[in-house]
């Protein structure tokens, strides 16, 4: 009896171990997931991003009548927000309330969307002031929800790279998603033009202030619901103890910790990058104002800093600064996507509901590819695996994009055909130009977790043990031990934290600027093939054969990320 009373209690151990193993697999599951809260930020970014993009288009060409050959000025100074993360990072590191700074600048994001409602008729200089506003208060946001995102990974412990990965494709499918609703409500707002309005397809002014009301008003509940949520704030002791006066004064002495991940010189050299963009793009302007004397001093002058800057760092560089290299030249290569985009806009320009029925199956098809990266691919974001996949959807992205190709010899008068063969092309060449994309937002996230000091790893272990009430004198004074254990180990999470979120500022900026300086190689590329509307697009399919080959030259840079 004693033995089998002995056996049922072991049944029922083993049982009670069966059960709490699959309750913690079951919670390890729900844990490598997103916040909901992120998710709807990031689908407010998306949707924000998408739904105004025709009432733009209409204010810059028709209300504000910006010149032609300001356009490309237009571009580079409405895209210049989103180069400057590091500055992002070393202003908000000065704010221990994240959610604060999110939710206002959300709602700036907003009010800069009424104000270009506003835009006087030919007022092309407002219209670039509201898009440098509009844009400044779009990026830095997204920056900060990027970063809130790094820390939900790091919150989950374990292979940091996989949860990155993960929730990297969580948050583009959420972006993908919102715009995908933005583009449907887009066409719905077209077809009932369609069959109500007197000027049917048409925009005008009134259409155009309703759209931008409505973003601006999306861009101040996104505000409100940050704030309530307290997107950003993980109620950790060491975040509670930020927004103390001791954090204040542990936050004014970090400049005096030394970081062994991010250097100066990493931030003046992105700053150096972005200047040579912003000479480049401004070369008419310049040359206007100035002379072409000036403008070639000028960018003589930030392109030689550059170089130097870039010798006297190259010796010490990490592989955070060998990942930018990569970035920057991974995303340079001139892509034959935009001018596709602009191919097929003149084969439907009579119909621009057709137009609109192309964003949203763009916007499913990358919804699905951000979604099917993350179930199928986010497990494979290190080491020898996650450079075979950065070099596979490359490969293969280069041969699909021979199927533009196929899209220049169609019979524009057999439009049900047109239609069918630019949805297939579509389908194929969005779907892999998506899982090509995000391994670079991937490897942005996950550099900055590959080298950590043993000082910091100290530290967070010392952090674990602070009390919930960080401001208690009895905490904070209980003996001297306490406090200089409390110091130390704060020193090193601002260290943490501030190396962070400047590493990952300064890698999404050279993704950025990747693609500046590939916009500007396509010019001259186009200019002499000759490619243009008025020859009915002649000499398009050696573009595409070009930048195909183009494309895969990065791939010799990646042993250098490993």
């Amino acid at each position: 009896m004693a033995e089998c009373e002995q056996d049922s209690d072991s049944t029922q151990a083993a049982d009670r171990v069966n059960l709490s193993a699959n309750a913690q697999t079951t919670a390890d599951k729900d844990q490598k997931m997103l916040s909901w809260h992120l998710k709807c930020l990031f689908s407010l970014n998306g949707a924000t991003l998408s739904f105004p993009s025709t009432a733009l288009l209409y204010i810059v060409n028709t209300r504000a009548a910006v010149p032609l050959v300001y356009l490309s000025v237009y571009g580079a100074v409405a895209f210049l927000p989103y180069s400057l993360k590091p500055f992002y990072a070393l202003m908000s590191n000065c704010i221990s309330r994240r959610d604060y700074l999110i939710s206002f600048l959300l709602f700036m994001s907003g009010i800069s969307l009424f104000a270009t409602a506003f835009i006087p008729e030919g007022g092309a200089v407002w219209c670039f002031i509201c898009a440098f506003a509009r844009e400044f208060f779009s990026a830095w946001p997204e920056f900060l929800l990027g970063v809130t995102l790094i820390e939900e990974a790091q919150s989950l412990g374990g292979n940091f790279d996989a949860s990155a990965a993960l929730f990297q494709s969580q948050a583009a499918t959420a972006r993908n998603l919102g715009s995908l609703s933005a583009n449907i409500c887009g066409l719905l707002f077209f077809l009932l033009r369609h069959f109500f309005a007197s000027e049917h397809q048409q925009l005008n002014y009134l259409a155009v202030v309703l759209i931008l009301f409505v973003t601006g008003l999306m861009n101040v509940l996104g505000a409100a619901f940050a704030l309530h949520h307290e997107i950003g704030n993980n109620h950790s002791p060491y975040q509670l103890l930020r927004q103390t006066h001791l954090g204040a004064t542990l936050r004014r002495r970090q400049d005096t910790i030394p970081s062994n991940k991010c250097f100066l010189g990493d931030v003046i050299l992105v700053i150096l990058l972005q200047l040579v963009v912003m000479t480049f793009s401004l070369r008419l302007p310049i040359v206007n104002i100035c002379s072409e004397t000036a403008w070639n001093f000028i960018f003589l002058f930030f392109l030689s800093a550059m170089v130097i800057i870039s010798g006297m760092n190259y010796h010490r560089w990490t592989r955070v600064q060998r990942v930018g290299l990569f970035l920057i030249v991974n995303n340079a290569v001139p892509s034959a996507g935009y001018l596709m985009v602009s191919y097929t806009y003149s084969l439907f320009q009579s119909n621009p509901m057709v137009l609109q029925l192309f964003g949203i199956v763009n916007d499913a098809i990358t919804t699905s590819a951000s979604w099917g990266y993350g179930r199928f691919l986010s497990i494979y974001s290190s080491g020898f695996e996650f450079v075979t996949v950065i070099a596979a959807t490359t490969i293969v992205a280069s041969l699909l994009s021979f199927l533009n190709i196929l899209l220049l010899d169609l019979n524009v008068e057999n439009q049900l055909k047109v239609f069918g063969t630019v949805v297939v092309v579509f389908c194929f060449t969005s779907f892999i130009n998506e899982w090509k994309f995000l391994p670079n937002v991937i490897l942005a996230t996950t550099a900055i977790n590959m080298e950590k000091s043993p000082e910091v790893n100290e530290g967070n272990s010392r952090c674990d043990e602070l009390p919930a009430d960080p401001e208690s004198p009895i905490t904070l004074f209980h003996n001297q031990q306490s406090v200089m254990s409390m110091l130390q180990c704060c020193n090193c999470k601002v260290k943490q934290y501030s190396s962070t979120s400047m590493e990952y500022g300064v890698l999404v900026s050279c993704i950025d600027f990747g693609d500046q300086i590939a916009s500007w190689l396509t010019v001259p590329l186009v200019a002499a093939l000759g490619i243009d509307r008025d020859n009915d697009w002649a000499h398009m399919d050696t573009f595409i054969f070009i930048t195909a080959l183009l494309s895969v030259i990065p791939l010799a840079l990646l042993p250098i990320i490993r």
